[in-house]
C-alpha cells in the first residue's frame, strides 16, 4: 500500500520524550559541577552532551575534563548550560540557575552604587533541567533506561519535582493558545511547581517535601501502574507502560482518581487555568 503525503510526514517527523525537573538546591560551583559529570558519565556516556554553550548556537565542544567554563556558565546567577547530542541517544536541553543576578543602580552621578531590589520574589526553585528526548521507530529507547535517567536526574540535582512525558503530553496538560483582540497569546502556563503542581504525566516523581505534604493515608489510596516509594522518601508514579500511553483514556481516568485522592486544587488543569491552586510550605 502507498504512503501518502501525510503518512510519509508522520513517519519521518521527530518526536521527543520531555524531562523536567525543579530543585530548590542552589548552584554552587561544587553542585554544577557534579551535575554536568552525572550527565556526562550516565550510562557509560550515552547521553554525554557533544556540544554546549549559554546561547544558540551551540559552538563549543563538550569536554568532561574541562568543566571549568560550562561550571562558570551554570553557577552563575541566572546562567544557563544548553547542550546537543546528535549520535545514538539524541537529545537536547538546558540546566538553567534560576536565581537572580545582582543589579546595581545609583540614584545620581555622585551617589554610590545600590543593588536594585527586585520586584517579585526570587523563585523557590532555583534550578531547572529541562530535557528533549528524541524517540520513535528511528529512535528506540529502554524504559528502564529513561526511568533511571530521570531518577538519577531527580537525586544529582537534589529535586522536589520531576516528570518525564511525551511532548504531546505536556503540550496537552500546559500548552494554551489565547486570541486577544490585538492578537494571539500562546505559551506554557500553569508549570511552575511553585504555585502548584503543572499536573501528572507519564513518569513522575515527588520528592519527601510533596510525600509529608499528601501524606501517607491519601497516598496509600492511589493507585498507577507503578507506585514506588524510594529509599529518599520520594514517591515514583508511572501512568501506563509505554510513553504514548500517557495520553490514553485509561490513564487520563487513572491521572484524574489520583487528583481526587491528593487533592484537586494541588494540580494545574488546563480547562481552569486560572483555579486558585494549593502548594505546600517550602520554607
Amino acid at each position: 500500500m502507498a504512503l501518502n503525503n501525510e503518512s510519509r510526514f508522520a513517519m519521518t517527523q521527530k518526536r521527543y520524550l520531555k524531562l523536567e525537573v525543579f530543585s530548590r538546591r542552589a548552584l554552587a560551583p561544587s553542585v554544577a559541577r557534579d551535575q554536568l559529570l552525572w550527565l556526562a558519565d550516565f550510562s557509560n556516556g550515552s547521553f554525554e552532551p557533544e556540544r554546549c554553550d549559554v546561547y544558540e548556537p551551540l559552538k563549543e565542544s563538550f569536554d568532561r575534563n574541562r568543566l571549568e567554563t560550562p561550571v562558570h556558565w551554570l553557577s552563575q546567577p541566572g546562567g544557563e548550560f544548553k547542550f546537543k547530542r546528535t549520535r545514538h541517544v539524541k537529545l537536547k536541553g538546558v540546566l538553567r540557575n534560576r536565581k537572580f543576578g545582582s543589579i546595581m543602580t545609583r540614584q545620581d552621578k555622585k551617589s554610590e552604587l545600590q543593588p536594585l531590589l527586585p520586584r517579585v520574589a526570587e523563585p523557590r526553585f532555583v534550578s531547572a533541567w529541562a530535557v528533549w528526548i528524541e524517540y520513535g521507530q528511528r529512535a528506540r529507547l529502554d524504559i528502564d533506561l529513561l526511568k533511571s535517567f530521570l531518577l538519577g536526574a531527580f537525586q544529582i540535582s537534589g529535586a522536589d519535582f520531576a516528570f518525564l512525558t511525551t511532548e504531546e503530553d505536556q503540550k496537552t496538560k500546559n500548552f494554551r493558545v489565547t486570541i486577544e483582540d490585538w492578537g494571539t497569546v500562546e505559551g506554557f502556563v500553569g508549570d511552575d511547581p511553585e504555585k502548584g503542581l503543572p499536573g501528572l504525566y507519564w513518569m513522575n516523581l515527588l520528592g519527601r517535601l510533596y510525600v509529608d505534604w499528601f501524606g501517607a493515608d491519601r497516598i496509600g489510596q492511589i493507585r498507577a501502574t507503578v507506585r514506588q516509594f524510594r529509599a529518599d522518601g520520594s514517591l515514583f508514579l508511572q501512568f501506563g507502560e509505554e510513553p504514548d500511553d500517557a495520553q490514553s483514556e485509561s490513564v487520563a481516568e487513572m491521572q484524574t482518581a489520583v487528583k481526587r485522592v491528593l487533592g484537586e486544587d494541588a494540580f494545574f488543569d488546563i480547562t481552569h487555568p486560572d483555579r486558585p491552586l494549593s502548594a505546600p510550605s517550602f520554607g
